[in-house]
């Protein structure tokens, strides 16, 4: 075995979500040799060549199509697909000294398969595993994968290693929070990133902006944020993320509901984008409008980067991320009022938003470095292996 131990990082996606910029951070610092198996090609595999990190491609569409909220029936019926890649899966595996599995599927493809690969597994947990986001069969199958195999878990917040628990969890647990590199946010220039996005966006240079910064899908929440414009008439909006997992409808009719509330010169989609840092820094306040409970949050962090005051949604690993009235604003999760009060409060006191902007930075960057998380996450994998 190496001094660094070689890893196989396992994940599903082939576009990029939060776990997939997570796993990016941990592959572009981690020393040590590593390979990054994915289940289909895309933007998330592209991204990963852009900083050379070795991919291997296994071909599970069998089971990619069994969604979160989908029965026991479903997962059933995906077992013969199952069994056909685990054999393709585990010759990859052999060649390293652990098995990291960065998402739901790819746990399920590495436990299932470590009869044939015998290569410890760690299971990087970035998913509240709750009736809110799972049905009760996933959530049981999860519980049932093999303790033997899965010689730790690693969990992105307190909430999210609770959840795992009390679904039955049988193996060790513990809770490293994500680190999110400041570099992307201290190179660029406030006002010249304002400056580029009311250039794109034509919205109002002498008005206020909040950013949302996600996926575009229900229980994401940007429609609770439009629904909070109404009663800040001063505030315009961006609103920064694509429908990347089949939620078309629900961007059509965040559309109509912004056009029927007569928003259209205030508010503006602006899709998936890559530069993210620079939108944010273009911002004044940065908005976390979920509606259920996440695992981490992301964006809290980015917008605390950014140095932008946050509102975010009291729920989830969000509780854990902000200190309420200190470094950021936490509001009842889907309830438009508050944070229509909280937004309008940022704006009537700039020199309060200023300061807690101010410490939400300060603290994010000693809270949530990627040094210190690319150093526990070694640990773990080290742990794993001395078991």
């Amino acid at each position: 075995m190496s001094p660094s131990p070689s890893v196989l990082f396992v994940d599903q996606a082939a576009e990029i979500g939060g776990a997939e910029l997570s796993l990016i951070d941990i592959v572009r610092w981690r020393k040590g040799p590593q390979t990054v198996c994915l289940m289909q090609p895309g933007p998330f595999a592209e991204r990963l060549r852009e900083f050379s990190v070795p991919t291997v491609l296994v071909d599970a569409s069998g089971i990619l199509n069994v969604r979160r909220d989908d029965g026991l029936a479903a997962a059933a019926g995906a077992i013969p697909a199952l069994l056909r890649i685990l054999r393709g899966f585990a010759s990859h595996a052999r060649r390293h000294d652990v098995v990291y599995a960065n998402t739901m599927k790819a746990i399920v493809l590495a436990a299932l398969s470590y009869p044939l690969h015998r290569r410890p597994v760690i299971w990087h947990l970035r998913d509240l595993l709750t009736a809110e986001h799972f049905s009760a069969g996933l959530r049981m199958c999860c519980s049932l994968l093999p303790a033997f195999a899965i010689r730790r878990v690693i969990a992105n917040s307190q909430a999210t290693a609770e959840a795992y628990r009390r679904i039955g969890g049988r193996s060790p647990v513990e809770v490293v929070y994500n680190g999110i590199d400041p570099a992307a946010f201290d190179a660029i220039d406030a006002a010249e990133a304002r400056a580029r996005l009311l250039s794109e966006t034509r919205l109002a240079g002498d008005r206020p902006i909040v950013g949302v910064f996600s996926r575009l899908a229900r229980w994401k929440g940007q429609h609770v944020l439009v629904e909070a414009l109404k009663s800040v008439p001063d505030l315009q909006a961006v609103i920064v993320g694509g429908a990347l997992f089949g939620e078309d409808a629900y961007e059509a009719q965040l559309r109509s509901d912004i056009a029927a509330a007569g928003l259209e010169d205030r508010v503006r989609l602006l899709g998936f984008r890559r530069d993210v840092p620079v939108l944010m820094k273009g911002v004044d306040i940065v908005a976390h409008t979920s509606t259920a409970a996440e695992p981490f949050g992301r964006v809290i962090i980015e917008g605390m980067l950014a140095g932008k005051p946050v509102v975010a949604m009291r729920a989830g690993g969000a509780v854990e991320l902000i200190r309420d009235g200190e470094t950021g604003v936490l509001v009842a999760p889907g309830d438009a009022g508050a944070l229509a009060e909280a937004l309008r409060q940022f704006l009537a006191d700039p020199v309060e938003a200023s300061r807690m902007a101010e410490q939400g930075a300060s603290h994010a960057r000693e809270t949530f470095g990627v040094r210190d998380y690319v150093l526990n996450i070694d640990k773990a994998i080290n742990a794993a292996l001395s078991r």
